[in-house]
């Protein structure tokens, strides 16, 4: 599309586009909203995967996209109209990096003075991860919290080739760069495993000194009682690593019956009212890390 194009485009769809922002506060002011509702399950992919006939017919729901949901709790932990975020996890299949940036956000929103709710059916790390920013965490009574530490799988696949007569000649650059050893050894050389024992080790670090955080317990104490997992649902509140038992419906009941009015938006719905808390003229920050 031409820039003349654009700019016809623009100039054509500007009333439209005007409808709609009346519209939305119009919305805002005659009934409003005091609670974000949050569904988090799936890949959670940085944006909106494209909707196909394949990813419609098979295939694994991939949840929403992290940077909607991110941005949804920055406008949130702004927005004076706010009240309550409550959060449905479903299963998750991400990594602790995605995780740890959605506790990060709702610990955000809590610091902000916005109560937190977190409820899951079941919790694996990355659920639990993402759940400690929360200031509510609830566990169904049928669910548990499947939550030991952290393992690393190391994959080596000299004993295939063997098998197929193929030999790999690779080297390495430093005896730390062990990509190589994926196909030339069949066990672990011995600066491979003090890296992958170091690695699993500041990851675990990092694990108890968040929960610790979060629950308000001693290192020590988290250490003791992620020994004994997995968990269920009330081992996990007689331990202080959850707050509450019970199902879905009754943790919004009971969110009701403490709030006035109970008006809720989903993501999406929240994400078009709220454009108004969207900071204007804000400089771009580029982290370059090497």
């Amino acid at each position: 599309m031409t820039a003349r194009m654009r700019l016809i485009f623009g100039v054509l769809s500007f009333p439209f586009r005007l409808l709609a922002w009346v519209i939305r506060r119009l919305y805002v002011l005659m009934r409003g909203y005091n609670v974000l509702e949050l569904h988090l399950h799936g890949r959670l992919p940085d944006r909106r995967p494209k909707v196909t006939p394949a990813s419609v017919l098979g295939g694994e729901p991939s949840g929403p996209a992290l940077l909607d949901v991110i941005a949804a709790l920055e406008r949130a932990a702004r927005d004076p109209r706010l009240q309550v975020v409550k959060v449905e996890l479903g299963p998750i299949h991400t990594g602790l990096a995605r995780a740890d940036e959605l506790r990060a956000a709702l610990a955000r929103d809590l610091a902000a003075g916005k109560r937190v709710i977190v409820h899951a059916e079941e919790a694996g790390l990355p659920a639990y991860f993402i759940a400690l920013g929360g200031s509510e965490l609830v566990l169904a009574p049928a669910g548990g919290l499947s939550v030991t530490g952290i393992a690393l799988e190391v994959v080596l696949l000299k004993g295939l080739l063997d098998r197929v007569g193929l030999r790999a000649w690779m080297r390495a650059r430093g005896k730390y760069k062990s990509a190589r050893e994926t196909f030339t050894e069949t066990e672990l050389s011995p600066p491979h495993l003090e890296m992958t024992r170091s690695i699993v080790g500041d990851f675990y670090d990092q694990l108890v000194e968040t929960i610790a955080a979060a629950r308000r317990l001693a290192p020590e104490d988290v250490r003791s009682r992620l020994d004994r997992g997995p968990f269920l649902a009330t081992e996990a509140r007689e331990l202080g690593l959850i707050d509450r038992v019970a199902y879905a419906d009754e943790v919004e009941a009971q969110a009701k019956a403490e709030l006035r009015t109970w008006r809720p938006l989903d993501l999406d719905a929240y994400l078009r009212l709220s454009t108004h808390l969207v900071p204007r003229g804000r400089k771009a920050v580029v982290a370059l890390v090497e």
